[in-house]
């Protein structure tokens, strides 16, 4: 499997790596709307008259809601980070019909 930084060469056996397209999973879009739904959460809690502006009103209080939604938000889009690596070592075997070394 080959990322973005990665060089173009398997790091295991050294042969050229090749392009294998596969889509974010579910997850990783998951662990982006935690993250967008928490920074809104916090700024509109900040700024705008909202129901839950009482959960947003002392900096412990936002900063506990930060750490909250940040980590929820990593761990979901770390782990759409392995179900995509492991997708892609998969469709590379089929397409290329390599074993893993």
């Amino acid at each position: 499997m080959l990322a973005r930084l990665e060089r173009e060469v398997c790091q295991n056996c050294r042969k050229d790596a090749r392009v294998v397209r596969v889509r974010y999973p579910w997850q990783t879009l998951v662990g982006i709307a935690i993250i967008l739904a928490g920074t809104a959460f916090l700024l509109l809690g900040q700024t705008q008259d909202v129901a839950w502006r009482e959960l947003t009103a002392t900096l412990p209080l936002r900063i506990g809601w930060f750490v909250a939604f940040v980590g929820a938000g990593l761990f979901f889009s770390m782990w759409g980070a392995r179900v995509m690596r492991t997708v892609a070592a998969r469709k590379g075997r089929e397409q290329f019909g390599e074993t893993p070394t």
